[in-house]
């Protein structure tokens, strides 16, 4: 018996999802298929059910591809696998150890004078206790005095009775415990059992409870490690109430905060809470209203520290720092450490943000101008670009320093050009090192042309393979120029520095290094 095929009545083209409304090729691959839509093989009849098939795991394929490559949480959280974050969150623990056993081992003599003071008083105040809590006056009395104010003796004598009542097997209770507790304890000293520093062990347990409980409730044994109010960690009532109390639109109701994956955790030296704000309100008005957040959770401005978060604009990290930022001190430079190299091609640790993470600096194909207020670290921040580039052995560097102190005098060693001073000559030699650039640019463009031309520079700028080649003359240079304004404005060379110094900026980047 013959299966008859129906008559093919369509013919699609296989196309990408995002193919535009172009001219198909003439090569396209066509899918016939049937008035169902199943796909039809003309030599071989129906494959719907192969089809069918095909499809279902199509989507499990799907399916599965989706479910395992989502975005999931680390298995290891970040501080851990970060040996930077592991050493500051161990360093902070050791600090705050370190600190409050000082702290309190110095004040130790005044904490047993007061201990040894307030033991007798907190004694006997746990034996009036007993005692009072043995005759079960304690509520019963005053029920008894407002009846008898009111005259009442029926009353009066009812509560007396069943206060009568309950002090009996009180008081055999407080007789079986304090005879069990005499023998056993008759009993233990005379067996031996106990080592004679097990009851002074004992002792020294027992007397600062009875201190505590002898103290006045405004007059603590210990002092206070900090005199205002301690922050330990950042809470979701914390988060939620300040963000409300910032009154932006939208922004009225706890609820309206949603917190994100892994919640509020550990992030280097603080606490980091990555939050979606209500649909409409971005970030940035977050931002722009830091000094009322800090303000909302009651917390140094330097301490709090909002950012745009990764996924859209609505989503807000919110960093809290265990202490302001101008207390917990700049973190070890890891340039500093002993024999460190760095690439010129690569990128290297300039410094840290605010949370204290590495920040880096690239100073192949780039510029750098540091500006800012005088004293404000400008020099500072020269140098660490200069060491950066002095740790790589193929860098050449110039510096011109117009302060006259001093600053990169011991990178003097390491430069092929060192200028320091304020004098015409000094202002002269900063001139001949932009004309120098110039025509080494010049000179490199040729160089890298030729290098292009042997296929070692395909894209037609210095690479690291090059720089190193002996005798290429394609080494990294950097040139570094301190107070450049006072280079600029000389009267006699500053026009002519500055339109060298545009020029040079324009045309060396991508030919033989960079400039600061």
């Amino acid at each position: 018996m013959s299966t008859e095929v129906n008559p093919p009545r369509l013919r699609l083209i296989n196309s990408t999802p995002d193919q535009d409304d172009s001219p198909l090729p003439a090569d396209a691959e066509s899918v016939t298929v049937d008035a169902d839509g199943h796909q039809v093989d003309p030599d071989h009849g129906d494959t719907g059910a192969d089809t069918e098939a095909a499809a279902d795991g199509a989507a499990f394929a799907g399916g599965w591809r989706t479910a395992t490559s989502a975005d999931r949480p680390p298995v290891v959280p970040a501080w851990l696998r970060s040996a930077r974050q592991r050493r500051q969150i161990l360093a902070r623990a050791a600090d705050v150890a370190a600190y409050t056993v000082a702290f309190h081992g110095v004040r130790s003599p005044k904490y047993l004078a007061k201990t040894l003071f307030y033991a007798p008083v907190g004694t006997m105040r746990a034996a009036g206790g007993l005692l009072a809590w043995a005759t079960a006056e304690r509520g019963n009395f005053e029920l008894r005095q407002h009846a008898a104010d009111k005259g009442d003796a029926f009353t009066w004598q009812a509560l007396n009775r069943t206060r009568s009542k309950e002090s009996r097997g009180r008081w055999w209770a407080l007789g079986l415990g304090a005879m069990t507790f005499g023998i056993g304890a008759t009993s233990l000293a005379a067996s031996g059992v106990v080592p004679e520093w097990g009851w002074w062990a004992t002792l020294a347990a027992l007397v600062p409870l009875a201190a505590r409980a002898g103290r006045p409730a405004d007059a603590p044994i210990t002092d206070r490690l900090s005199n205002g109010p301690r922050f330990t960690r950042l809470t979701a009532d914390m988060v939620r109430d300040a963000l409300v109390a910032l009154s932006l639109p939208g922004l009225k109701e706890r609820g309206a905060v949603e917190f994100m994956h892994p919640g509020i955790h550990r992030d280097g030296p603080g606490w980091l809470a990555r939050v979606n704000l209500p649909a409409g309100l971005e970030a940035v008005k977050v931002l722009e209203r830091r000094g009322a957040l800090s303000s909302a959770l009651r917390l140094p401005v330097d301490q709090v520290w909002p950012t745009a978060g990764p996924d859209h604009a609505g989503q807000l990290d919110l960093w809290v720092g265990y202490r302001p930022a101008s207390k917990m001190g700049q973190p070890a430079w890891s340039l500093a450490e002993a024999n460190t190299t760095t690439s010129y091609f690569e990128a290297a640790e300039f410094g840290t943000d605010q949370r204290q993470r590495p920040v880096s600096a690239t100073l192949f194909a780039n510029n750098f101008l540091v500006g800012g207020r005088p004293g404000s670290g400008k020099s500072f921040a020269a140098r660490t670009i200069v060491t950066i580039a002095a740790l790589d052995p193929t860098v050449e560097m110039k510096i011109a320093e117009y302060k006259g102190t001093g600053d990169f005098l011991d990178m003097a060693p390491l430069c092929s050009t060192y200028v320091c001073g304020l004098g015409d000559e000094d202002f002269a030699a900063g001139l001949a090192i932009l004309n120098w650039g110039l025509a080494e640019a010049e000179r490199r463009g040729k160089r890298i042309k030729a290098a292009y031309e042997r296929g070692e520079a395909p894209e037609r700028k210095v690479t690291p393979e090059l720089a190193r080649k002996p005798g290429s003359g394609l080494h990294p240079i950097v040139i570094t120029i301190d107070e450049a304004h006072e280079l600029f404005g000389d009267p006699i060379v500053g026009k002519d520095a500055a339109a060298a110094a545009e020029r040079l900026v324009k045309r060396g980047r991508a030919r033989w290094g960079s400039r600061s």
